[in-house]
């Protein structure tokens, strides 16, 4: 069975703050967000770094924490797409834990 992403970004109703917007994988019309970063601008360093939290954190995944679902490019962008949650308060998270792995002079930071 092939699955589509219904994705357009241009509509009022789609932008979900910051790199994020609704989305739907056909043919089921399942909810989902998409996350992208400008590739002209961007290297795949950024999403790569999301995705290895979305990883790290796939227990949680459905409780709190979308479930990651793929990862590639999307037109120009490299992107993302998730389970769609209200995820509003889970973007100072996962930022933060991109923060805590982040490396600094070749090592990483280690908290706690």
């Amino acid at each position: 069975m092939d699955v589509f992403l219904d994705f357009k970004p241009w509509l009022r109703k789609n932008p979900r703050g910051g790199r994020a917007w609704s989305a739907h994988l056909s043919p089921e019309k399942t909810p989902v967000i998409v996350k992208c970063w400008d590739a002209y601008k961007n290297s795949e360093d950024p999403c790569n770094m999301e995705v290895g939290a979305y990883v790290t954190l796939q227990e949680l995944s459905g409780v709190g924490i979308p479930k990651f679902i793929v990862v590639g490019r999307v037109g120009f962008c490299h992107a993302i797409v998730l389970q769609d949650l209200d995820v509003t308060f889970l973007y100072i998270f996962i930022h933060l834990l991109m923060i805590r792995n982040a490396p600094v002079k070749g090592k990483y930071l280690s908290v706690g």
